[in-house]
């Protein structure tokens, strides 16, 4: 006989007999085999040791073969479960293959067959794995090789060619198993349900357990009853986003595991998962349905581009996040400076290299593109960008948490009304709350909570909102920063001393001239996205969408100092 790959079984059942005829059929395909009576002695030699597979009796004392098989698929990292017996009942078959039992035999059956079974089984189940180690040494290697070709940190920008041959050569630089791209291929048609979709889960163990820490958490779980099936699992989350959650948590976890000193992994996860959750809520109030498609994935993707650049030019990224530390532009900016196509481009490459259609990622192709440039695109691609930028913004507020580098761009009122979003302000207090929910399922995946990053409030300063927008966001991006805006009316501008920021997206300097004829020079303090800015300049310090989130926060707080002074 062949040279086999051993591997371990536990038997369970009451006949002595046929628990003597399994272990000896098992052994002849590779496997040692411990045994039990019944399922209570079966669990507990399970909680000791672990097993490639659990062949089991359904009638036993004390406790019987189903609800073991319940039992062992509740595990994160369970076993093959095959399942003989002597009671023929197609419904108690159907139920247990349904909630991802591997096999049933029903009796008189031939041990050589059952065995043959148990080790193909296992050889299936074991397959993906050991491909996405291979895939992930390789993707290793591949890296190690990218970063030694950068060369050394200089001033001249990276060629397109360049950074083609560096993601050819990296085409495994995102290990996703074959198990979570078969899982959105399934869910990306109307052919497959739920028990389908269950089971090629089940061929990845990893994966399978981060589907039902998602299915049990707050986020998808309100009731709180525990789910331990896959299927019911898949239906907890829903077929229409079970796909695309399966690829990005396998994107997001091989990515965000890396050694990057300036990622902060947990911001990352959840400004990814907060404008997916974004894109839901402004696709169902804004009746948006019919651009919806490829949307919740670009949105749940958006970030890791940028983790996949850093990756490929650590150096540059470390040359660039220390000029940002100086003061010099948004990280945006000086990738802008240093690449030839954004890290939302580079984040649709790897999606096109994964074979996902291109009308799914074309809104990742266009997300970072100029206003001018957007608006010169046709419908329906622009309105799919125009809802991308509010997702991912209003969801980058909720979490109320700003790298000092982030560029900070505060969509029009007239994008607002053009997606026909009628309620922000309770769209908003929605994302919120999905925010908390992300904390404690990150929590329940890390053991460590997220602990909010706000700062205190210790400085305040007088405010008035001139946009005309059904929602103001200046005081929503401030608050985290450590300034309270004191709201006041347009009609209160002229008569308030010291400094005042005012807000003018959207808004034509005429607007403000004639709100502030008699504020004097040098006291306001304009937050516009109007070009050109020189009629702002005659009555203060002008504050330029898009803005450095710690260039915001410091001409804010040297006006409240000013404030002090007097």
């Amino acid at each position: 006989m062949d040279q086999k790959r051993t591997f371990k079984a536990l038997v369970v059942d009451d006949d002595a007999t046929v628990t003597r005829l399994l272990v000896r059929g098992l052994m002849q395909q590779g496997f040692t085999s411990d045994t039990a009576v019944d399922g209570s002695e079966a669990e507990e030699k399970v909680a000791k040791s672990q097993y490639d597979a659990v062949v089991t009796d359904l009638r036993m004392p004390k406790k019987h073969g189903h609800a073991l098989a319940l039992h062992l698929l509740s595990l994160p990292q369970r076993p093959v479960i095959v399942v003989h017996t002597g009671l023929v009942e197609p419904k108690l078959a159907k139920d247990l293959l349904a909630r991802g039992v591997d096999d049933i035999l029903f009796k008189p059956f031939d041990i050589g067959l059952l065995a043959t079974k148990v080790r193909v089984l296992v050889e299936r189940k074991i397959a993906p794995t050991a491909q996405a180690e291979e895939n992930s040494k390789q993707a290793e290697c591949a890296v190690d090789e990218a970063q030694q070709s950068e060369g050394p940190t200089h001033e001249m920008p990276v060629s397109l060619a360049n950074i083609e041959s560096k993601l050819s050569s990296l085409s495994r630089i995102l290990p996703v198993s074959s198990v979570g791209l078969d899982v959105y291929n399934m869910a990306s048609t109307d052919r497959s349900e739920a028990p389908q979709i269950a089971a090629a889960i089940q061929q990845d163990a990893t994966l399978a357990a981060e589907v039902l820490r998602l299915a049990n958490s707050t986020f998808y779980n309100a009731s709180g009853q525990r789910i331990v099936h896959l299927e019911r699992a898949v239906k907890q989350i829903g077929l229409k986003r079970i796909g695309e959650l399966a690829l990005s948590t396998n994107a997001l976890s091989a990515l965000t595991s890396g050694l990057l000193p300036w990622l902060n992994v947990d911001l990352t996860w959840k400004r990814s998962m907060a404008a997916g959750r974004s894109i839901e809520l402004l696709i169902e109030q804004g009746e948006n349905r019919q651009v919806e498609k490829g949307l919740f994935l670009s949105a749940i993707m958006h970030p890791l581009g940028r983790v996949v650049l850093g990756t490929l030019f650590p150096k540059r990224y470390e040359m660039m996040i220390q000029r940002c530390g100086s003061n010099e532009g948004t990280l945006l900016e000086q990738e802008r400076a240093a690449f030839p196509i954004d890290h939302s481009e580079v984040m649709a490459n790897i999606l096109a290299s994964w074979k996902i259609p291109s009308d799914i990622h074309a809104p990742l192709r266009h997300f970072l593109a100029d206003r001018s440039s957007l608006g010169k695109l046709p419908d329906p691609i622009r309105s799919q960008i125009d809802l991308l930028i509010l997702a991912i913004f209003m969801g980058n507020v909720a979490i109320a948490q700003w790298e000092s580098w982030d560029s900070i761009d505060i969509p029009p009122a007239s994008m607002l009304r053009k997606m026909g979003i009628s309620s922000p302000s309770g769209m908003l207090a929605k994302i919120k709350l999905c925010v908390k929910q992300l904390a404690s399922l990150r929590a329940d995946r890390t053991g460590t909570s997220i602990k909010s990053e706000r700062t205190e409030l210790s400085r305040e300063l007088a405010y008035c909102d001139l946009s005309g927008s059904p929602f103001d966001f200046l005081p929503e991006i401030t608050s985290p920063m450590g300034i309270k805006l004191i709201k006041h009316s347009p009609e209160e501008l002229n008569d308030l001393e010291g400094a005042v920021l005012v807000n003018c997206v959207g808004v034509a300097p005429q607007r403000l001239v004639a709100k502030a004829r008699r504020a004097s020079r040098q006291q306001l303090l304009i937050v516009t996205d109007f070009e050109p800015r020189d009629e702002y300049r005659e009555y203060g310090q002008t504050v330029a969408l898009p803005v450095r989130s710690a260039r915001l926060r410091t001409v804010c707080w040297e006006a409240t100092h000013a404030i002090g002074r007097k």
